[in-house]
């Protein structure tokens, strides 16, 4: 849908959610040693996603079509996309 984008440290990119349907919010690490957390923000809500060294992870929620906001807040930077 939207992405990937690099995020460093403190980077932020805003994303269009699905409006029928739910977002996958995936969030990659390619650094192997130190974990790293992305904050997603949504219709005045928080949620964090962390992620280990190496690895990708996603969320899956209903937005409802409400545009997202992502930060890396935490760690390396980090791959961000939505599907």
């Amino acid at each position: 849908m939207a992405g990937p984008n690099t995020l460093p440290y403190g980077g932020i990119v805003n994303y269009p959610t699905w409006v029928f349907a739910n977002t996958r919010l995936y969030v990659q690490n390619s650094d192997k040693h130190y974990p790293g957390k992305v904050t997603v923000w949504a219709a005045g809500n928080t949620e964090d996603v962390v992620v280990y060294g190496g690895h990708t992870d996603h969320i899956e929620r209903y937005w409802g079509g409400v545009h997202i906001s992502v930060t890396n807040t935490g760690g390396p930077p980090l791959t961000v996309w939505t599907a």
